[in-house]
């Protein structure tokens, strides 16, 4: 039996898709300013008229795909906190996606630091859009974190701490070790440890630290002072 052919909406969807992926790459191997329309309808394989047919110019295009990325990724942070499980489950499922998309990242800008360095930096802050987006992502990946914990608090896995900071130091500690595993890579080092074994080794190591606890807060994990 034949499959239904596509309506119109979904077609367009996927030549999306299409043009989001390659001008991530495009972004990624050039910087914001040096990439051009051509370079990423020639990495998608279409026409320079196709892109224009969706975006209207560049920083359209950039803001749009950045803004999907980052909501692709909120809606799966959702699912882990609605999922049926405990809350030490949810906790190592929100750490492994963190290092998931993490270490994404990393492995496709290798060699090219300064091509990141542009896209997170300077081209992000000129525009007001694309820099509220940033602030409301690192917002929202810090809240979600920062409930989880609240909530093993209140179900005694944890002992009373600031679960705001305990979610600082965890997105920190994530963060860290990623970018010094590929910049061991990089440099050629021996020994490397393989993403399974430092993701197991490293949420174990967050859990630890939770479970100590950190600052004085009101039993339920909010704050007594400001930091």
């Amino acid at each position: 039996m034949l499959s239904p052919k596509p309506t119109r909406q979904e077609q367009r969807l996927s030549k999306k898709e299409i043009i989001f992926a390659a001008a991530l790459k495009v972004f990624l191997e050039k910087g914001y300013e040096e990439a051009r329309i051509i370079d990423i309808a020639e990495t998608a394989g279409i026409g320079k008229g196709t892109v224009y047919q969706y975006f209207s110019s560049k920083q359209e295009l950039f803001f749009e795909m950045f803004c999907e990325k980052m909501q692709q990724h909120t809606q799966r942070l959702k699912k882990i906190l609605d999922m049926d499980a405990s809350v030490e489950k949810k906790l190592r499922c929100y750490l492994a996606l963190e290092f998931e998309t993490t270490a994404c990242r990393v492995p496709a800008v290798e060699g090219n630091g300064a091509a990141v360095e542009t896209i997170m930096g300077v081209d992000l802050v000129k525009n007001e859009k694309i820099a509220g987006q940033i602030e409301q992502m690192f917002s929202d990946r810090l809240m979600f974190l920062q409930d989880l914990i609240q909530a093993g608090i209140r179900e005694g896995l944890f002992p009373a701490q600031d679960a705001r900071m305990s979610a600082l130091c965890a997105l920190g500690a994530l963060s860290a070790c990623v970018f010094f595993k590929y910049a061991q890579k990089r440099e050629g080092k021996n020994r490397q440890v393989s993403e399974e074994l430092l993701l197991s080794q490293l949420t174990d190591f967050i859990l630890a630290g939770i479970a100590k606890g950190s600052l004085p807060c009101n039993g339920e994990g909010e704050t007594l002072r400001k930091i």
